[in-house]
């Protein structure tokens, strides 16, 4: 296979990439300059892949963005800040068409269509925000799995920390999420029902891995994850 390799300046990048393998979004974190912000410094960017060449730079907002999202067509990137608004990009033209006022500090965000967009924080709840685009408005609330509400207020916090996500994904051309647990659960959502199914549980004795990114792939019959550190 043909390797191309792409610099990226700075920390902590986090990256993105279009259905058709052609566009690569990213953005950089943990550049300060005289332990200022200088938002100039680290604009999202667009990289054609064939190529390698920048193909865009995007920026907006009053912090570095925190988290970012392509949709499944490729023709709009999400971002977010920590203040949780979101910017909603055309892809072709690196515009930004839309501005939501958002919850604060999302950072995990996928794409369930191309008009749906699921987000979450780092709430030790871990409550997922289900955006319709169009309207600029959350549609739908995915909750821990609890039945009710004494159940939830008897929770040992530590043990609800555990269910903090911090990786999704949607299956392609379903309404199922697929997240990720700080505890290394994997859980696929059916969101037209609430039902979850679990996946992949710690509990198997299996070693902790830290999953940092979920991937689909294209005909949605195999998950792929990435861990901290392996492989």
């Amino acid at each position: 296979p043909q390797i191309e390799v792409i610099p990226i300046m700075g920390a902590m990048p986090r990256i993105t990439l279009s259905s058709d393998g052609q566009l690569l979004a990213f953005y950089d974190m943990g550049i300060l300059q005289n332990d200022e912000i200088v938002l100039t410094l680290l604009p999202i960017k667009l990289i054609n892949v064939e190529t390698g060449e920048l193909d865009a730079l995007m920026f907006k907002g009053s912090d570095y963005t925190r988290a970012l999202a392509m949709s499944p067509d490729g023709t709009r990137l999400a971002t977010t800040e920590f203040d949780g608004d979101l910017f909603i990009w055309d892809v072709a033209s690196a515009e930004l068409i839309k501005e939501i006022n958002g919850v604060p500090s999302q950072t995990v965000m996928a794409f369930i269509d191309n008009n749906r967009l699921a987000t979450t924080g780092s709430s030790y709840m871990s409550v997922v925000s289900i955006w319709d685009i169009d309207s600029e408005s959350i549609v739908q609330l995915i909750t821990p799995d609890f039945d009710t509400y004494l159940e939830f207020r008897d929770q040992d916090p530590m043990a609800m920390q555990s269910q903090s996500i911090i990786a999704m994904t949607a299956l392609p051309d379903t309404n199922t999420l697929i997240i990720a647990t700080s505890n290394d659960d994997l859980y696929a959502i059916d969101l037209e029902t609430g039902d979850r199914r679990q996946l992949r549980t710690s509990g198997n004795d299996l070693p902790m891995l830290s999953i940092r990114r979920i991937i689909v792939s294209p005909d949605g019959d195999t998950l792929y994850y990435m861990v901290n550190g392996r492989d």
